[in-house]
């Protein structure tokens, strides 16, 4: 068996696994959150997780990634793959425009001939090949929150400069300098440091001498600078350390005093920012090699410190049972930073409201009661959307070699009893065996709906009153007249709407099925037929509905109020009789196997395949959209999934998620074949030119089918979401099987 480097996606963030490339770990940090109570046992794993403070915002590693690559490399997947002519000539063009004069081979040969440079590769190439983490400290959620207020300040901040007033400049960068001045304290430099595990780290430390002397040598002329490289002991490890403070930043050239209402209003801001530091560190700690950037280096002292790790945190009781595991991704952040950046999601609506409110009261054209009461029911929005946001709690994630390719767990530790009693049941109707399926299910109370009709009846009575005050007799009586005729049909939408069609939709749920189960000789009519007959991808999508006969009748109602509302609106505006008539005319209704199929027949015109028919369909627990009839009866069929095993085995699923890799290769198959010969076997002049390209398309076949047999090797991927003693579990299996070797 081999196994290939993967993230699979798993709930609402995915931990980093098998990432090689430093970028891939910053992307895995900013879907990082959470953190809840101490524990008193630590987990251990024999990771960089032992380093990390109790109070880290957020941490993420990327594990074992030589191991996963040389599985790789070492596989009969890769060999076979290797040994294809194809393949084989690529690497050789491809190794010969590196290597031409000038090219990175020469470059590359060139460093690495030194003996002080080749140390240096061998160092970073050793850096990368087992535990590359990141880690942040609890400073980030206040760094980002006043990162925010200062970016909010800056919003529409010209829209309130008067005109003929304040001067436009000054109405700009001082709602800025008072929104950092107000924060100051929470502005420092928080703690970001870069973790690369070492297996000989005598040379990395050798390689530190070296660039302590030549960052001597760079800054021998940089005034600012002296003096402040240095080498030094921080926490045990030896570091090259460059600390600055905000007193080198020349503040008195920024003229702050045309922004000032008094004198030296923002010398408090500017005394910090001066006292602001900044520490620039890489060394080697506990056979690690660091890079931080840090308040001070202070900041590095805390890794591997005498205080409690992060492990000991309640969020990483479930690593325990897998710690021995070979492990290849984790990832974590705190219940404290999670609520930050909820807090500052909640902060940015409220100031969007405020400054729509402040361009309000400038609004004379309205009168001061109308805008009185906009003001309120603004105010109610944003006390609305206080009350909806849950608070979030720690999230940590981890995943595994196996046997058999990868798995992994991430949990999410929120409050999640609005799911308590959420069941699954759309993945019966994946037809089985799809290509790719994804759904989840969720309860409708209507409450969402009644909260977005109140919005809009607000929104409208008071345009309604504002227009209503500026217009002439004979408009308000037109619109009079259109009101009369038009918003008792709106009203009735709505109460078809809140009182047939949600309540048919109690128990419900959405869902996503690709399939290619499908085929013809000739898909358009306009093109030439094909040799064979070709599959194409066919897309379903799911709705879950508790009442199919309510839910069809509401939506039956719902078509005819629609129709009655588009002729209630022309008959009631001016010159509507120029408005085209049009009416959603009735589907056809056929019975299908398991349900209902709506349609409306294609006019020939459309040159499409018989098969090709988008139709609705409504079955006892399931209605769903479909792009032919024959996937539409397999979707409402309920049938059992053929993946039996592992993580959509589980009955209490809320969510799932498959891949069946293969199945996506063996749709494809046909047509690569079939471009390969078309580019290959073009029409010859002569049998003899003919006779030689196709024995060529044969040859490149025979490679190309290799290659697809390659693809093959990795099986897909299943992924369950349940609830489990309250947290809010992801688990996902990823399947690869490398190709049978050669006696």
């Amino acid at each position: 068996m081999f196994r290939m480097t993967q993230a699979p996606a798993t709930g609402n963030r995915a931990p980093a696994r098998g990432m090689l490339l430093l970028g891939a770990i910053l992307a895995g940090v900013a879907l990082a959150a959470g953190g809840q109570p101490v524990r008193a046992q630590e987990v251990k794993t024999n990771t960089s997780l032992s380093l990390i403070p109790a109070d880290a915002a957020f941490y993420a590693a990327s594990l074992r990634n030589r191991e996963q690559v040389e599985i790789f490399l070492k596989s009969n997947a890769y060999k076979t793959l290797r040994s294809l002519p194809l393949v084989k000539m690529a690497f050789e063009k491809a190794k010969m425009e590196l290597s031409k004069p000038g090219g990175p081979l020469e470059m590359y040969k060139k460093f690495v001939s030194d003996e002080w440079n080749k140390e240096l590769a061998e160092v970073l190439l050793d850096a990368v090949s087992d535990d590359m983490f990141v880690y942040g400290s609890k400073q980030w959620g206040d760094f980002l929150r006043i990162t925010t207020r200062i970016n909010n300040s800056i919003s529409w901040s010209a829209a309130f400069t008067r005109v003929g007033g304040e001067d436009a400049q000054k109405g700009m960068v001082r709602p800025i300098l008072l929104a950092a001045q107000k924060d100051r304290e929470l502005l420092v430099v928080p703690d970001l440091v870069f973790g690369f595990k070492l297996r000989d780290s005598k040379k990395a430390v050798a390689q530190l001498d070296r660039l302590h002397k030549m960052a001597l040598a760079v800054t021998q002329k940089a005034d600012p600078l002296k003096g402040k490289i240095q080498k030094k002991k921080v926490g045990g490890g030896t570091f090259v350390t460059v600390e600055v403070d905000g007193s080198l930043v020349p503040w008195e050239d920024a003229n702050l005093s045309k922004f000032e209402d008094v004198k030296d209003e923002f010398k408090p801001l500017i005394d910090h920012l001066k006292k602001m530091t900044l520490a620039v560190s890489v060394g080697v700690k506990d056979d690690y090699l660091l890079v931080g950037l840090t308040s001070s280096t202070k900041g590095l002292e805390r890794l591997g410190g005498k205080g409690k790790n992060v492990s000991e945190r309640e969020e990483f009781a479930p690593l325990a049972k897998y710690a021995s595991k070979r492990l290849t991704g984790i990832s974590y952040a705190s219940k404290e930073f999670l609520r930050t950046l909820t807090e500052i999601s909640t902060e940015n609506v409220e100031s969007t409201i405020k400054q729509f409110k402040m361009l309000l009261a400038e609004a004379k054209v309205v009168p001061k009661e109308r805008r009185e009461a906009i003001a309120r029911d603004l105010d109610k929005l944003v006390d609305d959307y206080k009350k909806a946001v849950r608070p979030p709690a720690g999230q940590m994630g981890f995943s595994f070699l196996t046997d058999t390719g990868y798995e992994g767990f991430d949990y999410d530790y929120s409050n999640h009893d609005h799911l308590k009693g959420v069941n699954l049941h759309l993945h019966n109707h994946f037809g089985g065996n799809p290509i790719f399926a994804a759904a989840f299910a969720c309860k409708v109370d209507g409450a969402a709906y009644k909260y977005l009709v109140w919005i809009i009846k607000a929104a409208h009575g008071h345009l309604e009153a504002i227009l209503l005050d500026m217009v002439p007799p004979e408009a308000k009586e037109a619109y009079e007249k259109f009101a009369k005729e038009v918003f008792p049909v709106v009203k009735r939408i709505d109460g078809i709407i809140a009182k047939q069609l949600i309540p048919s939709m109690k128990e419900s749920g959405l869902g996503i099925v690709i399939d290619a189960k499908w085929k013809s000789k000739q898909w358009v009519k306009e093109l030439p037929a094909l040799p064979q007959e070709m599959p194409m991808l066919e897309l379903g999508l799911l709705v879950g509905i508790s009442d199919a006969k309510g839910f069809q009748t509401a939506v039956k109602d719902l078509r005819l109020a629609l129709n009655e509302l588009w002729e209630k609106f022309r008959s009631s505006v001016p010159d509507g009789e120029n408005i085209p008539e049009f009416k959603i005319p009735a589907p056809e209704v056929e019975k299908g196997k398991a349900g209902n199929l709506y349609y409306y027949p294609l006019p020939d015109d459309f040159g499409l395949d018989k098969q090709f028919l988008p139709v609705a369909g409504v079955g006892k627990r399931v209605s769903l959209l479909a792009l032919s009839k024959g996937h539409a009866n397999r979707l409402l069929t309920s049938t059992p999934l053929k993946m039996k095993e592992g993580p959509l085995a589980r009955k209490d699923l809320i969510g799932c998620s498959l891949l069946n890799w293969p199945a996506l290769v063996d749709s494809a198959a046909p047509w690569v074949e079939h471009g390969v010969k078309s580019a290959i076997v073009a029409a010859k002049d002569d049998a003899e030119g003919a006779k030689k390209a196709q024995e060529k398309a044969d040859e490149v076949l025979k490679q190309v089918r290799v290659g697809l047999d390659v693809l093959r090797c990795f099986k897909g991927s299943s992924n369950a979401v349940y609830l489990e003693e309250g947290k809010l579990i992801s688990h996902v299996q990823i399947t690869v099987k490398d190709l049978a070797g050669k006696d």
